[in-house]
C-alpha cells in the first residue's frame, strides 16, 4: 500500500477546507516575530517534512494546507510560547 506525502488530516475530512498558501502566510505572521516570519519556501519545507499536512493543486502545483493542520500547528506554536514566558 502506497501512502501519500499529502495525507487527509484524521479530522472529519468533510468540514475541513484547503487553504491557499498567501493565507497561510497571513495567518502565520500573527504567530511570529516581523524579523523571524517563515518564507514560502520555509512553508513549502515543512509541507514536505510533514510538519502541516496540505497538498498540490492544479495545473501550477499551487500548495494548499489543510485548514486543521494549520489550527493545529499554530496551537503548538502558541503552547510553545506560553511556555517559555512561564
Amino acid at each position: 500500500m502506497q501512502m501519500s506525502l499529502f495525507a487527509v488530516p484524521n479530522s472529519n475530512a468533510n468540514s475541513d477546507r484547503l487553504i491557499k498558501l498567501r493565507d497561510v502566510e497571513r495567518s502565520l505572521a500573527d504567530c511570529f516575530h516581523r524579523d523571524s516570519r517563515p518564507s514560502r519556501n520555509t512553508i513549502i519545507g515543512w509541507l514536505e517534512e510533514g510538519i502541516l499536512l496540505g497538498k498540490q493543486l492544479g495545473s501550477g502545483h499551487n500548495y494548499y494546507v489543510w485548514e486543521s493542520s494549520l489550527n493545529r500547528f499554530k496551537a503548538q506554536l502558541t503552547s510553545e510560547t506560553m511556555q517559555m514566558a512561564a
